[in-house]
């Protein structure tokens, strides 16, 4: 398990505003958020971090070799198959740059087109190898896909990369089948 002072690398944002992460500690997942006066809260589910009979709905994002700090790719995802889970899986192989990734719900409503709402900043650490290569991530994102099945998913690189530092991440969405 990660300290807090490790976590806050890979912090997230919440829809209030307030900084959260989340472990798992082998048998229940754990949300921390980050209060103003620096104290932490803790939640715990008992909710395992993949439900049996899942699916994921990948989307890739390329950047050239060459590509300048927050170039920005975006995806919309206009439905899914299944049942949405709110998780978001990341695979990030470039060992240059973390990247960050907003997550937006996308709603329809007629004759005005979509309105979305920001759910969610997510940084997305860089590869290292440590022993064991850590590229791949898993986000918990509450609200994901409630009330619609359409996702604007932006995605930028948070560092210039050279010219041979062209890579393609992975972001997929848990869906569940019956």
């Amino acid at each position: 398990m990660r300290t807090m002072s490790e976590q806050e690398g890979v912090m997230n944002r919440d829809k209030k505003g307030r900084l959260t992460t989340s472990y798992f500690d082998g048998t229940q997942w754990y949300t921390i958020v980050k209060l103003k006066d620096g104290e932490a809260l803790t939640g715990g589910s008992s909710r395992e971090p993949f439900p049996e009979n899942i699916e994921l709905y990948t989307v890739s994002f390329t950047w050239a070799n060459g590509a300048s700090a927050k170039t920005k790719k975006n995806k919309v995802i206009y439905s899914i198959p299944g049942e949405p889970e709110q998780w978001i899986l990341c695979e990030n192989p470039s060992t240059v740059t973390d990247l960050t990734l907003r997550v937006y719900n996308a709603y329809s409503i007629p004759d005005r087109g979509f309105y979305r709402e920001l759910l969610t900043t997510l940084k997305i650490p860089k590869a290292e190898s440590i022993e064991i290569l850590l590229n791949k991530w898993a986000f918990y994102v509450p609200y994901l896909l409630q009330g619609t099945k359409s996702i604007t998913l932006i995605a930028e690189n948070d560092t210039d990369l050279g010219t041979t530092n062209g890579f393609t991440a992975q972001i997929s969405l848990v869906y569940r089948i019956t």
